[in-house]
Formats: structure tokens, sequence, C-alpha cells
């Protein structure tokens, strides 16, 4: 008979794929040592911006002079939708649902590679309407790069549409560490002196053969602010998410064997001889289920303006509020 842990671990990767379905998102599990759900989804769920009201930062780089009539449309169209808390996903690039695939074969295509080690999302300056049933907007000529941290987004610059090394412009680098030199401060090598600087193509080569690359500005070394990609080509971010998640799975499948804990001394678990526990997914979110009973323990996600404890942030890592709504 599986343990508790076991059931929870499977759990959540089959949450994970329920909600890759959900989203249609591209998993075709074409590497076998790849081919994990988890992963899959908080890949996509890393990425994805939450539809709430955010304040815009403007870098260095603004006001932008000679941008065509389109993209300053599209750029103040998407400067509203964030400030009035809209969704912004489908300006985002294809890769967040149909291109990136953690799971898939080709290692420059399972994540986006700008937000994993820079942390910089890319958003296409589209004033067009969406046709209904279309998900994502028309792509665009010229591109916003945003960061989003907490109710800001930071707008790094606007440029038209790269090529694949354009991805990695360390003039995109430069303008963040500019414009906000206390963010970038804590992402220093302190005693580590600058060498050979790479080239944009060279960090985008080094990307999609899965090596991180430490920058070069302004006579300081950084590493990147997404904390960098795997050999796997996967990002590091989402592979410690995954460990996190886990690892709170384990501690609370032993909460759940406690024989003098809350799950096991509840009037109704208790008169049953053998619980039958599971994580699942109700309309509230996720909860420990208890299946002889059908007995729901919803885990509570975290409150505003507090720090969350381990089992809200799992609860809201796994399934944030907009994956159920």
């Amino acid at each position: 008979m599986p343990s508790t842990n076991d059931v929870f671990q499977k759990n959540i990767d089959d949450i994970a794929l329920i909600l890759i379905r959900k989203f249609g998102l591209r998993f075709k599990q074409e590497d076998e040592k790849l081919n994990c759900p988890l992963d899959r989804w908080l890949d996509f769920r890393c990425r994805y911006i939450a539809p709430l009201p955010r304040k815009v930062a403007l870098s260095n780089a603004f006001p932008k002079a000679n941008l065509p009539l389109s993209a300053q449309r599209g750029l103040s169209s998407l400067l509203r939708k964030f400030t009035a808390g809209e969704n912004v996903n489908p300006y985002q690039g294809r890769g967040l649902i149909i291109r990136n695939d953690t799971s898939g074969s080709k290692k420059h295509t399972r994540t986006d590679l700008l937000y994993a080690d820079w942390n910089m999302l890319h958003f296409h300056l589209s004033d067009e309407i969406i046709p209904s049933g279309q998900f994502f907007s028309k792509p665009a000529d010229y591109l916003a790069f945003c960061m989003i941290g907490g109710d800001v987004v930071a707008v790094v610059d606007v440029l038209p549409h790269p090529n694949r090394a354009g991805f990695a412009n360390t003039d995109l680098f430069a303008t963040l560490a500019n414009s906000w030199p206390q963010y970038i401060a804590q992402y220093e090598l302190n005693g580590v002196l600058a060498g050979n600087t790479f080239s944009s193509s060279d960090i985008s080569q080094l990307r999609e053969a899965g090596i991180t690359t430490f920058v070069e500005h302004d006579g300081k070394v950084y590493m990147g602010p997404g904390g960098g990609i795997t050999s796997a080509g996967t990002s590091l971010r989402v592979g410690r998410s995954s460990d996190y998640l886990r690892d709170t799975a384990n501690m609370l499948a032993n909460i759940v064997d406690d024989p003098h804990g809350q799950f096991q001394v509840h009037p109704v678990i208790k008169e049953i001889s053998e619980p039958d526990f599971m994580l699942a997914l109700d309309c509230r979110g996720l909860c420990v289920r208890e299946n002889t009973s059908q007995t729901h323990f919803l885990i509570k996600r975290p409150v505003a303006n507090q720090k969350p404890t381990r089992f809200e942030a799992m609860s809201d890592m796994l399934v944030p509020d907009w994956a159920i709504s």
C-alpha cells in the first residue's frame, strides 16, 4: 500500500495535468526524463501574469522617440490594461502556451530563456481587437520588455521584434541596471572581476545550450535576476519551485499521518479504521480529502499583506486563484 506521501506526490502531478489540459498547454512528453506534469504547469504558472492592478515604472529609456504610431497605441493600451488589472497574457509571446514545452525534444524551446535568465517578459504591442475564441493577440512589429513584481510592472524598453539573439540583447540588461541600480545590486557577484565580455549572440547560444552566463556591466559582474537555466534548458526557478512543493507535500503527509494530529482526531475521521487521504481540487482550491467520508479540508490561501505559511504558499503556487476562477 503506498504511503500518504507517495499518494500526495502523485496527486500533485495529477492536479498539474488537469490544469495543463484546462489551459491547453503544449505538453508532448517527448523527453522521458522531462515528462513531469508539475514542471510544465509551474513553467506556465510562473510566467502567467495574475490580473490585478499594477503601478507602472518606466526605465530611463523613456520617453521613446520615433516609435511608429501603431507601437505607441499598443504601448498605451498595454499600460492601461496593467493599471486597470486586466488580463495582459494574450499579449505575451506564444511560447507561454503553444511553443514552449518543458518536456519537448528541443532544448531551446523548453522555456522562455529571457525570463529564466533575466526575469524579463515580452509583450506584443498590438492595439487590434483579439477575435472571439482566440487567446493571443496579433504578433506585432514592436515588443515591450517588462519585469513584473508584486503590484508593479517595470517597463525596461520598447524595441523592434528581434531575432533569437535579440532576446539576449545586453542593452536590455544595461538599461535595467542603470534604471534600477538598487534592484540589480542584489545580484552583483562581489569579489568577481570582469573578464571577457559575452556578446548578445554568445549569451543567446549559451542559453540555448543550457548554460547560464554572468553579465558584466560598468565594471561589475552580475548573475541574472531570473535565477538561471539548467543544463536541460529548463528554468532553475521552476525546478526550485517544484522541489519546494514536493517537500511541502511531504511535510503535509507527515501531519496527516500523525495519530494525534488535527486530521486523525477529526470527529468524522477518527471513526474510520483506515482513512484514505489524498490531495484534490474542489471549487475552492487545493484541499486534503478523505475519500471514505468525502471530507474535504481546504488548504488556505495566503492572506494579503501577511507572510504566508508554508502550506498557504503551497496552495497558491500549485493552484492560484486565477487557475480555478
